[in-house]
């Protein structure tokens, strides 16, 4: 059933309109902790702090070995932008988010910093880009644009 966003599926699933969905840690967290909704585990690579009970969908099946979808945010600016401020940017990004009120502020929302070198990010870009479009090829998915 599609839906447009993630709240109103949400409250179809709350109401018991919908079995079940994949959803966003925090937007269901406060749900799994008064007991309306039962999470059955993570889509990332490993448990997340947030519910740390949850299991990791891979830890479920052994089919699932080596599952791990998750969202990530990432820094971005025009490639030409010299050299010395992608650094100076990086540089100061690493630090905000190694300091202990980030990481616990992170940790509050279920999100985790994973800090990298300029080319570690390009590295990750590629991999996921070469990971996903295996998938839709795989799958044979196109995109709808209507």
């Amino acid at each position: 059933m599609p839906f447009r966003g993630s709240a109103p599926a949400l409250t179809e699933l709350l109401a018991g309109n919908v079995q079940f969905m994949f959803e966003n840690l925090i937007a269901a967290s406060q749900h799994v902790q008064a007991g309306r909704l039962r999470a059955l585990g993570v889509t990332s690579a490993h448990r997340s702090p947030l519910l740390p009970e949850l299991p990791a969908l891979q830890e479920l099946a052994p089919e699932l070995a080596g599952y791990g979808v998750s969202t990530w945010v990432g820094l971005f600016v025009q490639a030409a932008a010299p050299a010395e401020a992608i650094a100076a940017l990086n540089r100061e990004a690493r630090r905000a988010l190694t300091r202990p009120g980030t990481v616990a502020q992170l940790t509050q929302t279920g999100s985790e910093a994973h800090v990298t070198t300029v080319e570690g990010f390009g590295d990750f870009i590629a991999v996921e880009i070469a990971k996903w479009r295996e998938v839709i090829r795989r799958e044979g998915l196109v995109m709808d644009t209507t």
